[in-house]
């Protein structure tokens, strides 16, 4: 039996992209490709946990739910409640909506947020959760593409929990890691 593929994006640095795309292949991930802010790979589980724990350069790993193409919120709703929301988020769970609208019809990132949430609610039969609290659906619009992301990391991936106590730094250890694999 095929193993099902999801495909994921690494968020790094602006310029830290083919970097990244090379810790994805040290790690036999194979990157489909590099756009602006991170990398692009297709894997299972094993290939989603693998990033999470040893990517250096990354700050948070997405699950891509799905896009589409949107010009108004009735047709956004529509279209987010026929998403797979059930693969990515469990039913009765709370959850958080973001958005982001780029050169869209739909230019009010907080009623994408509201439509999103709604229609979510709808498919699922949940309730969002108080900001903050995960998971963290991201939806991001851009030329009147829909996005639709969950985070796979929870806290950002500079903030792993291998110490015990931490202290503020003047650099995020991602960026550190990037510069020190662009050094060479």
């Amino acid at each position: 039996m095929k193993q099902r593929l999801d495909r994921y994006f690494a968020v790094t640095q602006p310029g830290f992209e083919a970097l990244c795309a090379a810790e994805l292949e040290q790690l036999g991930i194979a990157p489909v490709r590099q756009l602006d802010g991170g990398v692009e790979f297709e894997g299972g589980l094993r290939e989603l946990y693998q990033a999470n724990l040893w990517l250096r350069t990354a700050s948070r790993v997405l699950v891509r739910v799905g896009d589409t193409h949107v010009r108004d919120f009735p047709g956004l709703y529509r279209k987010l409640v026929k998403m797979p929301w059930g693969r990515f988020l469990r039913p009765g769970a709370q959850f958080e909506v973001r958005a982001s609208c780029h050169r869209s019809r739909l230019n009010h990132s907080g009623r994408v947020a509201e439509t999103a949430t709604a229609a979510i609610e709808q498919s699922l039969g949940s309730a969002p959760a108080a900001h903050g609290s995960r998971p963290l659906v991201l939806v991001r619009l851009e030329d009147d593409h829909c996005q639709l992301s969950v985070d796979s990391s929870g806290e950002l991936l500079h903030r792993r929990g291998y110490r015990q106590a931490a202290v503020k730094a003047p650099l995020r250890e991602n960026l550190a890691a990037g510069v020190l694999l662009a050094l060479g």
